[in-house]
This record gives structure tokens, C-alpha cells and sequence, in this order.
């Protein structure tokens, strides 16, 4: 059992911001920290290892407007992350962290914002932004209305480059670029999640089965739309993400990430390496900012208990579905080849797959749907389930 504590006291004012800036190892450790990091942002309360049910608390749980999610302080690949819907599910999310391991650094109780999750990733010099990339995290699990507990938080297929209208990515830029300022870092690479409370856009089925942004049939009346922080993390995305921003904009998060440690971030050679491509500001494919296609950063999950991960994985992916195989930019293993693995927490990742188009934004996710299908069917035959059925017929659809 958990006790709640009231965070908004420790929200950043003027003599925190200071207090920050003075000290850079104690950036990290807030952005590291999901608890502290959103007591900057004055959204959240961590908790403590006493107890849920502490009189003093009652005030605080009862003015929580659900849904809520419940989340590890310190997290790994989203896992532990739970959307409730009351305080009895509340209570038992909160158990159940601490039944898998999860509670040891506290819990954040959150609000559940629903709107368009995304990646930013800003690279920073003096306070002044050099490069920005904006990436659709697409609908998961735990997003659904109709979410048990059970539904994860676990990404699925990340866009790049956004969908967002100008206006609401010119508000991301202001509003998390005051964020990390706020927390005093004025230089380096930084890879920042949030969502767009009030987008003008929705994700909604198209006619061809995927699901992508669209705009609102009708725009919402009020409030404006409205970025709200979910973490920032010091460093460059993970390995995908950092090619595929190579692959999609020219721009190397990971060489400037070592520039930056080296110091070096001041010199014309920092500057020169966040140019991206030389793509018009406005075009069409790719979605503008220098981007030379749309990149599908394509995750391919731990779906069961078990599994055996062939060393061949990738190749026999490919080979199923060969119209797919010439879009595939670079794809890896995440697991040890020849071992077998399963969830953790209910979450984790085997593989994943870039995939580009010059074609749509719908173009890639036709292909990510049929990776996926694909990839989860080759896992279960290569791990002897017998419910596991991969036909050339089934495989080979055409797009």
C-alpha cells in the first residue's frame, strides 16, 4: 500500500529554477525522475511507500478526476503503466506495481490526457533551438475508451514526421522548450514525451483499415490546444529512434549526444550537424521540416510467454512479404537471437523494423500492419505453438 503525497508544493517558481540551474547533476536526476520531473510542472502527486488509505489523503484522492494513470516514478519501456477509471481500480494498479517490483524509487498518479501522444526531440544551444523533430506515437492498448487495467501502455508505431496542424506544432516547440528551460538545461540533445490536450486532430479509422490523425469533424469550442508534459529524458531517443531521424532528416542525435559530452557543443561543428536535409520547410512527402519520406519506426512486441527468437527473424520476415521488403530501411533484433523470452510486467520488445514511403502516411501503416501480423505469427511457429498458421497466400497480400 501506497500513501499519496501532495507534490504541488514543490512546483518550480523563480528560486527553483535558480536552484537548478546552479547545480546540472540535479537536471538529471529530475528528468530521470518522472515524480520530480512533473512536480516542476505542478501536474501530479508521487508516492511514498506508507499507505493509500492515510486519512490525511482523503481530501486530495477524492478531488481526482478519473481517468488517472498510475505509473512506476522511475520507468522502463512503459511498462507498469495503467489507465484506472475509480479509486478501487486506482488501488489495485497501485498493488500491483508493487507486487511486480515496481514501486521502489514511489508512484505517480497522473492525470490520463486524452489527446495525440508524441516524441519531440530538440536538440539545444544556448538556450536557442538548432533542430526539432516531431513524431506520432500512435494509439496503444491503454489508450482505448473500453481499457481494462490489464491494457498497456506499451508504444506500438511511431511517425515521423508529425501529422499536428503548424499552429499546434509551433506550440509544442514554446511550450516544452520552456519546460527544459525551466529545468535548467540550455544545451544538448533531449528527447521529450507529451501529448496535445485539444488537438484539432483525432485519430479515427480510414476507409483502408488503418488508423491515423484526421481533423474533427467540428473543432473544439475551448480550451485552446494545450501541450501536456509526460517526461523528458537528457539524451537522444533510443536506438531506432536515433536512426530513424538519420534515415528520415540527416541529422545524427547520437553524434551530437557524444559532441556534447565532449564539450564541444559551442563549436561550428555542433551547429553544422543539426541541418537537416535540404527538403522545402512545407513539402508534401515527408510532412515538411527536412524530412526526405515518412518513417514508420515499427516495434515489434513480446506478445506471449516463451517465445523463441530465431536468428533469422528478420530475413524470414522479409521473405514473407517481399512488396514490403524494399521500404524496410533497417530493422534489428532487441532480444539475444537464440534465446527465449517473455513480458515483464506485462510489456517489452523483441525487434523492430524501419520502414519509409515517399507515397502516404497510409502506405506505411499498411505495411506496419502486415510486419506485424507477419512478425507475431513467425515468433509462434519458430516457438512450436501449434496455433501458428504463416501462409505465403496470407503473407503475400498485396497492399
Amino acid at each position: 500500500m501506497f500513501r499519496i503525497t501532495d507534490a504541488t508544493d514543490l512546483a518550480a517558481g523563480a528560486d527553483g529554477v535558480s536552484s537548478r540551474r546552479a547545480r546540472s547533476d540535479e537536471n538529471f536526476v529530475v528528468s530521470a525522475d518522472a515524480s520530480q520531473l512533473e512536480r516542476s510542472e505542478a501536474t501530479a502527486w508521487a508516492s511514498h511507500s506508507l499507505y493509500l488509505a492515510d486519512a490525511g489523503l482523503a481530501a486530495t484522492l477524492q478531488s481526482l478526476r478519473y481517468p488517472l494513470i498510475v505509473k512506476p516514478s522511475r520507468g522502463l519501456l512503459s511498462r507498469g503503466v495503467q489507465k484506472v477509471s475509480d479509486a478501487p481500480s486506482m488501488r489495485r494498479a497501485v498493488r500491483s506495481l508493487a507486487q511486480d517490483g515496481l514501486a521502489e524509487h514511489g508512484i505517480l498518479i497522473e492525470t490520463y490526457v486524452d489527446g495525440p501522444e508524441l516524441d519531440a526531440n530538440f536538440v539545444l544551444r544556448d538556450g536557442r533551438v538548432l533542430f526539432l523533430e516531431v513524431t506520432d506515437n500512435m494509439p496503444c492498448l491503454g489508450d482505448a475508451s473500453t481499457a481494462a487495467l490489464t491494457d498497456n501502455f506499451m508504444e506500438t508505431v511511431q511517425i515521423s514526421s508529425s501529422a499536428l496542424p503548424r499552429p499546434e506544432k509551433d506550440t509544442i516547440r514554446a511550450s516544452l522548450l520552456d519546460s527544459l528551460l525551466r529545468l535548467g538545461f540550455r544545451s544538448g540533445v533531449f528527447h521529450v514525451e507529451a501529448r496535445m490536450a485539444h488537438s484539432a486532430m483525432h485519430y479515427r479509422p480510414h476507409p483502408s483499415g488503418v488508423v491515423d490523425l484526421a481533423p474533427r469533424a467540428a473543432p473544439l469550442a475551448s480550451p485552446p490546444p494545450d501541450v501536456f508534459l509526460i517526461e523528458v529524458n537528457a539524451r537522444e531517443p533510443g536506438t531506432a529512434g536515433t536512426w530513424a531521424t538519420l534515415y528520415t532528416y540527416g541529422v545524427d542525435l547520437g553524434s551530437l549526444q557524444v559532441l556534447r559530452a565532449l564539450g564541444d557543443q559551442e563549436g561550428e561543428r555542433f551547429a553544422a550537424l543539426t541541418t537537416p536535409f535540404a527538403f522545402p520547410e512545407d513539402a508534401v512527402v515527408g510532412g515538411g521540416g527536412g524530412a526526405q519520406y515518412w518513417t514508420a519506426h515499427c516495434i515489434v512486441p513480446i506478445h506471449r510467454d516463451d517465445l523463441y527468437i530465431p536468428g533469422n527473424f528478420v530475413a524470414r520476415v522479409c521473405a514473407a512479404l517481399p512488396d514490403v521488403a524494399p521500404y524496410v530501411s533497417r530493422a534489428e533484433l532487441y532480444a539475444p537471437a537464440g534465446t527465449r523470452v517473455s513480458p515483464t510486467a506485462g510489456s517489452g520488445w523483441m525487434a523492430y523494423f524501419l520502414l519509409f514511403s515517399r507515397e502516404s502516411r497510409e502506405h506505411l501503416l499498411l505495411m506496419y500492419q502486415r510486419v506485424t501480423e507477419v512478425s507475431r505469427r513467425v515468433l509462434d511457429e519458430a516457438s512450436g505453438y501449434c496455433d501458428a498458421r504463416v501462409t505465403l497466400t496470407e503473407a503475400r497480400s498485396s497492399l
